[in-house]
């Protein structure tokens, strides 16, 4: 993530899939963003790498947006941060209005912030809101002196923080470093909002044919792209996931079409959003009593409608235990991991695949997910599991 006084059209491909399905995507002013320069490179990238961009980026709007309309919801004094998304437009598209907070490049905030002061101008866009802060979240210095400014606005009320397109390209020690400063900044019940790919993606063919287009035409190389699976989130201390979904399960929530069925054919993105819990209370009163307590542990997370939810109980350097409730039809895709598990199913069916062999487990019944197999876990009916992960 390096900062250059130009603006790509790259930066606006993002729009031009969402506008393209404005009734997926509810970002009616994507196209605001939108030049001729900018559809002539997604036909190219449509064509070269991806014809589903538009479905997927939609999507991916979609789940931010709801997110987004939650927290006010929930609270209508939240304040939210969108950090380094580049040009997207969540702060217009909310019924109700929040205090927000846009962090990207210096360039970039003054490009984003004249385009919208031209658009109030014409009552394209409506009044909101919204402050603009230069940073360059890669760069230590500048993120100490984004955290002294933003300590006032988080420490004072509920947050919500989007790292949209970002955890890609902040190298692995930055995003880190991210994190403990959100953990210190956020109140309780905060949260952050992220999507990410996972290192199954390097082996990808849509993946390996986006780092191609992205490093000839715009000298990305492969080395700049950070991938990462669940159980990182799981370590950042003072959060714990309260949502964890994929983009195949979006669809199934937001769409009635399914254009995502091919694992071979679309990006593998997932998305997670993470919750400021108390430092300790990262897991239920109930499971926080001592090893003597007896608790029901179907009763520690709850299900949630067209939601995978979970809820962590146990979180150490060799392993962790993690409860699950999906809602039917809701799935992890397939995927693998580097360390063996335990996936013991409390309630309901599941059908869990383990090298594309099915098998079918109710209530009761176990099995081992060995490492670096690909596996995937589908909801026959409502059914919630919990999955203990050695890492040794």
């Amino acid at each position: 993530m390096t900062g250059k006084p130009h603006i790509s059209e790259s930066a606006f491909l993002v729009n031009e899939s969402r506008a393209r399905n404005v009734g997926l995507s509810r970002d009616r002013y994507a196209g605001l963003w939108v030049t001729d320069a900018t559809r002539r490179l997604w036909e190219d990238f449509s064509r070269e790498v991806y014809p589903y961009d538009d479905t997927e980026l939609a999507l991916r709007n979609r789940f931010y947006l709801e997110v987004l309309e939650a927290s006010i919801r929930k609270d209508p004094a939240v304040v939210f941060v969108n950090l380094a998304a580049g040009f997207t437009s969540y702060p217009f598209l909310t019924e109700k209005p929040c205090r927000s907070i846009e962090v990207d490049f210096d360039h970039v905030c003054r490009f984003k912030k004249s385009k919208i002061e031209e658009w109030r101008r014409r009552s394209a866009v409506p009044l909101r809101d919204v402050e603009y802060l230069a940073c360059d979240l890669a760069n230590e210095h500048a993120l100490g002196a984004l955290s002294a400014r933003l300590r006032g606005e988080l420490g004072s009320a509920r947050s919500v923080v989007f790292l949209e397109g970002i955890t890609y390209y902040l190298e692995r020690t930055a995003l880190l470093r991210l994190f403990g400063i959100l953990g210190g900044l956020q109140r309780p019940g905060s949260v952050i909002a992220l999507d990410f790919w996972t290192p199954d993606a390097d082996n990808h063919p849509v993946h390996a044919r986006f780092r191609k287009f992205f490093a000839e035409r715009f000298g990305h190389g492969e080395s700049e792209y950070n991938v990462f699976d669940a159980d990182l989130l799981r370590t950042i201390d003072g959060y714990e996931i309260v949502e964890l979904t994929d983009i195949v399960e979006l669809e199934r929530r937001f769409s009635n079409e399914r254009k995502l069925t091919a694992p071979q054919e679309i990006l593998p993105e997932r998305y997670a959003v993470l919750e400021r819990r108390e430092r300790n209370q990262n897991m239920s009163s109930e499971a926080r009593e001592t090893p003597a307590t007896v608790f029901k542990v179907a009763n520690l997370v709850q299900w949630q409608k067209d939601s995978v939810v979970s809820r962590t109980l146990i979180k150490r350097e060799k392993g962790t235990v993690t409860l699950f409730a999906f809602d039917k039809e809701n799935a992890l895709s397939e995927h693998t991991a580097p360390f063996d598990a335990l996936l013991h199913v409390l309630d309901g069916e599941a059908e869990i695949k383990i090298d594309n062999a099915p098998y079918q487990l109710k209530a009761g019944e176990a099995i081992i997910l060995p490492a670096n197999h690909p596996h995937a876990v589908r909801a026959v009916t409502p059914f919630k599991m919990i999955l203990t992960m050695i890492r040794s």
